[in-house]
């Protein structure tokens, strides 16, 4: 699907194929499923909480529930010079490539040691446009 990042496909039944995936056993999922539960209950469909808060307090929790634990950096600016290129998130693989880059003195440098980045985005945000 031209302008999605995932096709609808993958992610109802071709992330199954993937080795995390796979690995994931019912006992993992069941404990998962039920952190989150305790997570979200607190968050409610009327609930006024502003961006800041959300992140800290409703996804900050979920990677740390998969394994990440604190080897996170928030906020990493990307352009050096401008604040549009900033994910929420920038995730390692493990304590000492989070220490590499926090030894990097350009935030943009950050982002060689990191494996993955986490954007959180309201729900229904088109994700294939830009935001001006």
């Amino acid at each position: 699907m031209q302008g999605q990042l995932f096709t609808q496909d993958f992610l109802l039944r071709g992330v199954r194929d993937t080795p995390p995936c796979q690995e994931f056993s019912e006992e993992s999922f069941a404990a998962f499923r039920e952190a989150l539960a305790t997570i979200y209950t607190a968050c409610s469909s009327a609930s006024v909480i502003n961006e800041a808060s959300t992140e800290q307090d409703i996804i900050a929790p979920v990677p740390v529930e998969l394994g990440w634990g604190a080897d996170t950096l928030p906020q990493q600016n990307l352009s050096g010079k401008r604040r549009e290129d900033v994910p929420d998130t920038l995730l390692f693989v493990d304590t000492k490539a989070k220490a590499r880059a926090q030894a990097e003195a350009q935030e943009s440098r950050r982002y060689r040691h990191g494996i993955a980045i986490l954007e959180a985005k309201r729900w229904s945000r088109p994700l294939d446009r830009g935001c001006h």
